[in-house]
């Protein structure tokens, strides 16, 4: 089981006071121990139990908020944090369809007030976690700054939040499904942040951007140490399962839990649930947040300015030259499966450009390589026009050349990288910037500002 201290990164690295953020460490769910209810029909009114010895409770339908005396608790912020968590029931269970928590048909959910009294929960951060109890049942467990602070705005939404994403993760433990995927349980966490938006009603949520800053970075990552620019991976991929509900309804990710497994892999079944198929999906999604060519880029390049100042930024992988027949990009930051780059020419002198790549056959590890291009050139005013490779496009000075490489195999290993050449030959003299981001690059805000 992961330990309490996996996601400390979220303390060091989203640390911007004007839009704080919480975060979660919940353990990966155990084999769900769940008694069977009594028979017979739910009772009207759900019975409670106490699996720590809180001495203090307050009930709500569904959920039995406990703590201990060294919380001297506000009783309107201990009821609105109970309401924060009747909300996310409502919109989760009751509107999106989800199954309600193992248990919960016959006790209500206990939701601890950590370190609080004796016995009870710890937890060495502001949030939250969910686990199994020793009786078999899920809680889950916050941090007490969620009811001391609830009083004011931010801290309302903070609250909020949290009470959004843990209770997700009480619906995830019915058959410990998808934790033996490539890099472990990533789609727990991104599961939990999609349905953040969806239970407070608004559109998306703006740390989601720092995923945008490595694209090569594989989708299912799921790090909490190790690499800057892996860690945390597995929230921030809540943005792909964002964009999946837009264009196939939020039904997808709910009937992706229904029969999870063990084995199960998270984008294995998700790709059975969508028409079309994932890929063209990832592929569309690429190619739009590369180029911020959706709703919520403006968004994004909000959470990017405040959480993503200590990030490596690899938005563009690298601004190239034309080339002479076939080049290789930077080796270091070729993409893993489900991740992308990002080559940008910027056009000094007119002439007709020829685009192409010539993909390595398999992975560094072995696996069938599925590299797919997109070849889109951006001209004043931000219009961005698709071609194809092969096809002569007539470029004008000014223009900007954007190659998304996007790496979509039927299968990979974990660490895998899947090489690529490319060519973008121009028949003049018109080159652009040196290899390497450079300072050409002007940033997400300001193509944004041109369109």
């Amino acid at each position: 089981m992961l330990s309490l201290l996996t996601v400390a990164w979220a303390q060091q690295v989203h640390s911007a006071a004007a839009l704080p953020q919480p975060h979660c460490a919940s353990p990966r769910p155990p084999v769900a121990r769940i008694p069977a209810r009594p028979d017979g029909p739910a009772p009207a009114v759900l019975e409670d139990r106490d699996a720590y010895g809180a001495s203090q409770v307050h009930l709500t339908d569904h959920f039995a908020l406990r703590w201990g005396d060294d919380l001297d608790a506000d009783t309107a912020s201990i009821e609105a944090l109970g309401a924060d968590f009747e909300r996310a029931w409502n919109a989760q269970v009751e509107t999106l369809g989800w199954r309600q928590p193992p248990g919960s048909d016959a006790w209500r959910v206990n939701v601890y007030v950590a370190d609080t009294g004796p016995g009870l929960p710890s937890i060495p951060f502001s949030g939250g976690f969910v686990d199994i109890d020793g009786e078999g049942f899920p809680y889950v467990a916050v941090s007490p700054d969620l009811v001391t602070d609830h009083g004011t705005p931010e801290g309302a939404d903070n609250a909020a939040w949290v009470a959004a994403h843990e209770f997700n993760h009480t619906l995830q433990v019915h058959d410990d499904g998808f934790t033996a995927g490539r890099y472990g349980a990533w789609f727990h966490e991104a599961s939990a942040n999609w349905a953040v938006p969806f239970t407070l009603d608004r559109d998306g949520e703006p740390d989601w951007g720092v995923y945008l800053l490595n694209p090569q970075v594989a989708l299912d990552m799921a790090a909490w140490d190790g690499p800057r620019e892996e860690e945390g991976r597995q929230y921030d991929a809540a943005a792909f399962l964002y964009a999946v509900s837009d264009a196939r309804g939020p039904g997808v990710m709910r009937d992706a839990w229904m029969d999870a497994h063990r084995d199960d892999d998270a984008l294995v079944v998700l790709d059975a649930l969508t028409d079309g198929g994932l890929r063209d999906l990832f592929v569309a999604f690429a190619r739009t947040h590369a180029l911020g060519d959706h709703r919520l880029a403006e968004l994004y390049e909000e959470g990017i300015r405040y959480w993503g100042q200590g990030e490596p930024d690899h938005r563009i992988t690298a601004v190239v030259e034309p080339t002479r027949g076939l080049e290789d990009p930077p080796t270091d930051l070729l993409p893993d499966a489900w991740a992308w780059n990002h080559l940008q020419l910027d056009v000094t002198e007119g002439g007709v450009l020829v685009a192409d790549l010539d993909a390595e056959p398999e992975g560094s590890l072995g696996s069938p390589s599925n590299l797919v291009p997109k070849l889109v050139v951006e001209r004043a005013g931000g219009v961005l026009e698709d071609h194809g490779l092969g096809e002569d496009v007539a470029v004008e000075p000014g223009d900007r050349v954007h190659l998304l490489v996007i790496s979509v195999p039927e299968t990979a290993r974990a660490g895998e990288r899947f090489g690529y050449r490319y060519a973008l030959e121009l028949d003049g003299d018109g080159r652009g910037c040196t290899v390497g981001r450079g300072p050409g690059w002007p940033g997400l805000g300001a193509l944004l500002g041109r369109r």
